[in-house]
């Protein structure tokens, strides 16, 4: 039993502090969810605190403005949950495809796949002919020919198979 001191009692005497959201575990939010950020302001109602009174959405990988030079958000970005409250580029980004990842034969008549494939990266999820394939080079491009060898007529509308 507590007894007041006087007639009147004082709130020291009949009243405690409200637990904030600083006194609930991390891991007692569901999945999903994390503690709220400013944990230590928000009082609870009860004598201890629950997921209810302290846990919120977490951020999905949507409310990410951009993702880094050479990489694409991810697919679906809403349905990805963040484990903080602040989305990371690894949560959030892949890298984006180069056009390694195009076969040759996409490209079309007269074009080549870019020499240095692996080194230019595609603005989408999948690279194209438009991002990958260039005009191949042309027999207006040799400087010359063997020894006892003449350039063929109409060199610029003869296509190279290879750079």
């Amino acid at each position: 039993s507590i007894f007041c001191r006087s007639w009147v009692c004082t709130n020291e005497e009949c009243c405690v502090s409200a637990p904030t959201c600083a006194t609930l575990p991390a891991s007692s939010c569901p999945p999903d969810t994390l503690l709220l950020e400013d944990k230590s302001s928000k009082y609870c109602p009860d004598r201890a605190c629950t997921a209810n009174d302290c846990c919120q959405p977490a951020p999905t990988c949507a409310t990410m403005s951009s993702c880094p030079r050479y990489h694409l958000q991810r697919s679906n970005p809403s349905s990805i949950f963040c484990r903080s409250w602040v989305c990371t580029n690894e949560e959030c980004c892949v890298s984006a495809p180069t056009c390694a990842t195009l076969p040759a034969s996409s490209c079309p008549p007269d074009t080549l796949l870019l020499e240095d494939k692996s080194s230019k990266y595609c603005p989408d999820r999948a690279c194209t002919a438009n991002d990958c394939c260039q005009p191949a080079p042309t027999c207006a491009t040799m400087s010359s020919c063997p020894r006892y060898h003449l350039q063929r007529s109409n060199p610029s509308s003869i296509f190279c198979r290879s750079w």
